[in-house]
């Protein structure tokens, strides 16, 4: 399985998750295709999820607040 496949894809999902439902962390977890890393790598791909959330985070700053308005309202 390519790398794309088994572990940015699964990281971004999570960030984006992490970014987009803050309140709802049974959507937090990094879901990677089973046996295809070792524990040891899933453990740390998985503390640095936290990191990447915030740096995407700022790095889309000027637009964050306004898209999570919008989303939060569009969910009631």
């Amino acid at each position: 399985m390519p790398d794309a496949m088994g572990k940015t894809i699964p990281i971004w999902c999570a960030v984006m998750n992490r970014t987009l439902f803050p309140d709802k962390p049974a959507y937090h977890a990094v879901q990677f295709a089973p046996a295809y890393l070792g524990e040891s790598e899933e453990s740390q791909i998985e503390s640095k999820i936290d990191g990447f959330r915030e740096s995407f985070r700022v790095s889309i700053s000027p637009w964050y607040h306004n898209f999570m308005f919008h989303t939060i309202n569009l969910a009631r």
